[in-house]
């Protein structure tokens, strides 16, 4: 388990580096594949995550306790001077298996 805490007593403060850790834990383990629970206390996070490794699911106590959030929108321009698009908005990208987010409220 690994344990986000904007207060700083979890392992991390942020989701994305929750997801980097958990993601070396997977690769650490080699052919063997091990569940990985992100545990995120209460907050609203802001932040633009990908998450690639099978079997990590993220996990808050209570239902209304954590709100991830970004604020991409499709006309907005990147600095190539094209414009985003609604395929890169999303605010969590999962590409992975045996995925699940429990009580976490996701906002774009």
């Amino acid at each position: 388990m690994v344990k986000v805490r904007k207060d700083g007593s979890g392992d991390t403060q942020t989701i994305a580096e929750a997801i980097g850790i958990a993601e070396a834990m997977q690769q650490n383990v080699g052919e063997e594949e091990i569940a990985v629970e992100i545990n995120i206390g209460a907050g609203s996070y802001k932040e633009k995550l990908q998450l690639t490794e099978n079997h990590v699911s993220l996990v808050a106590r209570g239902w209304d306790e954590v709100v991830i959030e970004y604020g991409d929108y499709a006309l907005m321009i990147l600095p190539d001077g094209v414009k985003r698009g609604t395929f890169r908005t999303q605010t969590v990208f999962v590409r992975a298996d045996d995925f699940y987010a429990k009580n976490i409220i996701f906002r774009n």
